[in-house]
């Protein structure tokens, strides 16, 4: 690639410059000036060149077989009675050439930053391992009193005691026991979304704590309005309670 061409080159040419300078270090002191001057910007370019081989490689390792490097080769010629303002003014022409593709190569991370940071921010998953669905969401007989009635989110039945999770990063903005729910968490997301975990045994979190998504913020059990252990777990979009099963087959 043209931009790894460069690089290379001036790798090479850093190496050159700093022989040239150990030579007239060595030979002539009516240089040491211009000397530290030159060591200054071989400096500056080694800074530059190491900032983009480094993104050049990490490029490389996130597009794995994708990125193919072209052939090099060819002669490098003889270099003689170079001033430091050719030095420099070479110096100047490879910093200038490289940096639109240091910028372009910043921008593609950052973006791949923050679409991953958006995935991993996403509300979704399963919050009980080893459970399964035992009344979904929408109308359903009451178990309580026999009548038909809405149910405003999914039952999920699993052993008493088994680890919840959080699906999603946020904030816990409600936790302790309300009538109906028993032991219950609700976590703030991003989006104006919340997830609601009710009916559990116990409460591993606190109000205000931030939460990662995969974190445990309670026990499966049977507290408030519940008939058996199992864990009553609520998506709410914008203040609407919407069916969960298309958030926990994320």
């Amino acid at each position: 690639m043209k931009t790894l061409l460069i690089v290379s080159a001036s790798f090479i040419f850093g190496g050159f410059v700093n022989s040239m300078i150990n030579y007239d270090i060595n030979h002539d002191v009516r240089f040491k000036k211009e000397i530290k001057q030159l060591q200054h910007e071989v400096a500056r370019l080694n800074y530059t060149s190491n900032q983009y081989s480094y993104l050049a490689h990490s490029v490389k390792d996130r597009l794995g077989d994708s990125f193919k490097q072209n052939n090099l080769g060819g002669h490098t010629g003889e270099v003689s009675d170079l001033t430091l303002f050719d030095i420099q003014s070479s110096l100047d022409r490879i910093d200038r050439s490289i940096a639109p593709s240091i910028f372009a190569l910043h921008q593609f991370l950052d973006d791949h930053h923050n679409k991953q940071e958006s995935v991993n921010n996403m509300v979704g998953g399963f919050p009980v391992k080893n459970g399964w669905i035992s009344s979904p969401f929408g109308n359903r007989i009451d178990p309580f009193t026999g009548k038909y009635g809405a149910h405003k989110g999914i039952d999920i039945a699993a052993p008493e005691g088994q680890k919840v999770l959080s699906t999603g990063t946020g904030t816990v903005v409600s936790s302790g026991y309300v009538k109906g729910y028993g032991n219950m968490v609700k976590i703030s997301h991003a989006n104006k979304i919340h997830t609601l975990y009710a009916h559990l045994k116990s409460i591993s979190v606190t109000l205000g704590q931030s939460i990662q998504k995969g974190d445990i913020i309670g026990a499966v059990g049977s507290t408030g309005r519940s008939t058996g252990p199992h864990l009553h777990y609520e998506v709410i979009v914008a203040g609407n309670k919407i069916d969960p099963y298309s958030y926990i087959t994320r």
